[in-house]
């Protein structure tokens, strides 16, 4: 085994170091994406989501009360929270503004129910009519769902944001092989980078993490995690590092993009 790379059915499987942005390249590539998607971009940025994570929240997982966002079914299929950045509260409101417009129209058709699991729609009939059920990010337009003979809106496709993503990279001129998942890693990495978690031994001379720093930026992500006791509105601590979000992580998240 040597490290970076792991043996498979006797080949060497190496495994690629993951593509970090800087800071003022991130915040070139948000200002050439437009409208959903450069909102769905900014959240991989701003709260470290996944791609799939951030396109299949629903209404009421983002607290905005709380700077919450809780990510269902993530990768080990377990719920975690993440946090909500502040400059993308705005925007967001009025994101879901034209959704919940968009949903009454679909409701005054008789369409306007979301696709939920078998389980969930039999004990909740009626759930998938429900505004707080809706998706945060609809596809554009309806499709057939068969089973439920009734036309229902998908979340937006995954390829409608890495599309998005390519183009901007290309058009700021980058040439790293960046893609939306780098967004997360840059998360990680500048606001690790930011709180002086880094030492310059393992940082290149772009800023961006080593490979020996690689494990302790994906542990990060897990353990930068805030949510809120319901009695005391006190920050709970992941179990992973066991430890509470600092003051600099939470400022850093809300101060937005670079």
């Amino acid at each position: 085994m040597r490290h970076g790379s792991k043996r498979l059915s006797g080949h060497i499987v190496r495994k690629q170091m993951p593509v970090v942005l800087a800071s003022s390249e991130v915040a070139r590539v948000l200002s050439l994406m437009q409208g959903t998607p450069r909102l769905i971009g900014g959240l991989l940025y701003g709260s470290g989501l996944r791609v799939m994570e951030a396109l299949t929240l629903r209404v009421k997982d983002i607290d905005f009360v709380r700077n919450d966002i809780l990510v269902r079914n993530a990768k080990g299929q377990k719920d975690r929270h993440t946090v909500l950045p502040e400059s993308l509260k705005d925007e967001l409101r009025k994101h879901l503004e034209s959704v919940r417009q968009l949903q009454k129209s679909d409701l005054s058709k008789g369409f306007g129910r979301a696709p939920l699991r078998d389980a969930l729609s039999v004990k909740y009939p009626n759930a998938d009519r429900s505004w707080s059920w809706q998706w945060v990010f609809p596809a554009s337009s309806r499709y057939y769902d068969r089973e439920a003979r009734t036309e229902r809106r998908h979340h937006i496709h995954e390829l409608v944001v890495q599309k998005a993503m390519k183009q901007a990279v290309e058009a700021a001129g980058i040439t790293k092989p960046a893609s939306c998942h780098s967004l997360r890693h840059s998360f990680a990495t500048h606001t690790c980078s930011k709180a002086g978690m880094i030492s310059a031994p393992f940082k290149s001379s772009s800023g961006t993490l080593m490979s020996g720093q690689l494990r302790f930026t994906h542990t990060f992500l897990i353990a930068l995690t805030p949510s809120a006791a319901p009695s005391t509105g006190s920050p709970t601590k992941p179990a992973s590092l066991g430890f509470s979000p600092p003051p600099w992580a939470l400022d850093f998240l809300a101060a937005g993009m670079p």
